[in-house]
């Protein structure tokens, strides 16, 4: 079944196939296209296992606040998918 990035309901359905873990896996593998979220900011996940969930992003400009220093809403957002 082919997931339409433009559509987040399309990838949500998708999931309700699959146990938490292996939506998850699947979508860290490229198997199922990345939340939009995740485009949006720029961050990927990395590993999943029962526990455990990595994920990873280079902060760049955009996500700068102004001082200077990455935001914490980026921090926050990344927090949120992992413990999610």
């Amino acid at each position: 079944m082919a997931i339409d990035r433009t559509d987040p309901l399309a990838l949500a359905a998708r999931g309700l196939e699959l146990s938490g873990m292996e939506y998850i896996q699947a979508i860290f593998r490229g198997e199922l296209p990345p939340p939009p979220i995740a485009e949006l900011m720029g961050f990927r996940g990395v590993e999943a296992e029962p526990g455990r969930a990595v994920f990873e992003m280079e902060p760049g400009p955009e996500h700068y606040n102004p001082i200077g220093s990455v935001h914490g809403g980026v921090a926050l957002t990344i927090l949120d998918s992992a413990m999610g």
